[in-house]
Order: C-alpha cells, then structure tokens, then sequence
C-alpha cells in the first residue's frame, strides 16, 4: 500500500473541519498543514483538537519562530528545507531539509509516527 502525505494549504480557519473531514473519508490520517498562509497556526489548532488522533503537522516552516508557534499549536511534525539548528526543538519530531523524494518523506513520516 502506498503511504500518501497530502499538503494542504488551508486559506481560512473556517475550511479546517471539512478539509480534514475529507481526507479521514479517504483514509487518510495525516496532513501537513503549510505556514504559507496567515491562519496555519489556527488551523493546526483548530485539526489536532478535533482530530486527535490524526498526525497533524506544520510543512513550509522557514524560521524557529513558525516552528515553535507550529508546535504550541500541536503539530506533531514540523518540515523544513532549512538547517536544523534553525528550528524550536521539543521532544516533536522535526524533519529537517531530509525529505528530498517522496519516498524520504514517507520514511521520515513514519519514523515520526513511531515516536
């Protein structure tokens, strides 16, 4: 079976519910939600409460501040392209400029998973 890791870009806290909603549907139990927009951190929020058990995190995280606002809000993973020092440690997962294939991505997902 094929893990998939949907990116998702969410524009409005309010589309949270139903777009989390859909992917569950589906079968899918994660979902990384990007900090490419103004309501990441909202929506982040707003996905790991009502979906405890789903593995929510934070993709597009550029500076430790997004990172550490990514896990106050409960991310369970946080992605980077940049360097790792550059990133809010915790006992979170943090994938850090690793996941260069899908493949890489997957594996780091699922290492994450088993924490």
């Amino acid at each position: 079976m094929k893990q998939v890791i949907p990116v998702v870009v969410i524009n409005d806290e309010k589309e949270t519910i139903e777009i989390l909603s859909k992917l569950r549907e589906g079968g899918i139990n994660c979902a990384e939600i990007t900090f490419r927009t103004a309501c990441a951190k909202e929506a982040i929020a707003i996905g790991t409460k009502a979906f405890e058990d789903m593995n929510i995190g934070a993709g597009t995280v550029i500076n430790a501040e997004q990172a550490k606002s990514a896990v106050q809000a409960g991310a369970k993973f946080i992605v980077s392209r940049r360097s790792g020092s550059l990133l809010y440690r915790r006992e979170d997962s943090v994938l850090s400029g690793v996941c260069d294939s899908h493949r890489d991505y997957a594996r780091a997902l699922v290492r994450a998973e088993r924490r």
